[in-house]
């Protein structure tokens, strides 16, 4: 009996400690789940124009989402340069780097060292893998032999106007004056949207895309890059002005 009581004394005690131990524990904190790593630019053109023997600046942030599109914080993010000899990247926060803030971002800047070509940013976080290409331009000060076109010149309220925009050597091209396939680049209007916008370059070197107006009054409507501009009437009625 005495046997018996003892085991059962044991059990108990262990059971005890047991569920003290499981109390004074708290639960592991998950591994956040990176599902999407994105690169966000300053401007919504993908062409970087510097003057010669200049550098030029262009800021830009890494947004790291989980499956939910929430912010992930405290992540480490790979960001390097494919092409080492155009430019470099810093940091806009010190103490922080390539670690994502409370806010999931790392803020960088791309700073070219003066040198045409073709520069793509890549970002790593936990397996995925985000790049933004950019196109590094020289240009002079001045001088631009961009061409923009719209056809037809004279549309009804509501219609779309085709605009064909090829930008020259000094505005997007290389040194040839054509413009790089696969880079985006737009003209700016006073009014209206673009589609696509931004429209890439294709393997002749310029872009198009289609200009709509959608309720602006009738008028005399401008498109306009570097020196170059083009104009389209907008009329609401057969025979307006």
């Amino acid at each position: 009996m005495k046997t018996v009581l003892a085991i059962l004394f044991l059990m108990a005690t262990l059971a005890l400690v047991g569920c003290q131990r499981d109390e004074g524990e708290s639960p592991p904190t998950p591994t956040p789940h990176v599902y999407s790593v994105e690169i966000a630019m300053g401007t919504t053109a993908d062409t970087l124009s510097f003057l010669p023997g200049d550098r030029a600046r262009l800021c830009g942030i890494v947004l790291v989402l989980d499956e939910h599109a929430q912010f992930v914080p405290g992540v480490r993010v790979n960001l390097y340069l494919e092409e080492q000899n155009l430019g470099f990247i810093v940091y806009d926060k010190p103490e922080l780097r390539d670690t994502t803030d409370e806010r999931g971002r790392v803020g960088f800047c791309f700073i070219s060292l003066g040198h045409g070509g073709r520069e793509t940013i890549v970002a790593e976080c936990a397996q995925v893998v985000e790049r933004h290409t950019l196109a590094l331009v020289e240009t002079s000060a001045g001088q631009s032999n961009s061409h923009i076109s719209i056809v037809p010149s004279r549309i009804f309220a509501g219609d779309s106007a085709l605009v064909t925009f090829c930008p020259g050597d000094t505005w997007g091209g290389d040194t040839s004056g054509v413009g790089i396939p696969g880079i985006a680049q737009y003209p700016r209007f006073m009014a209206g949207r673009l589609v696509p916008a931004p429209a890439a370059f294709d393997s002749a070197g310029c872009t198009r895309m289609f200009w709509y107006c959608d309720g602006c009054p009738s008028g005399r409507y401008c498109s306009y890059f570097g020196s170059d501009s083009a104009c389209v009437t907008v009329t609401d009625t057969v025979g307006g002005h």
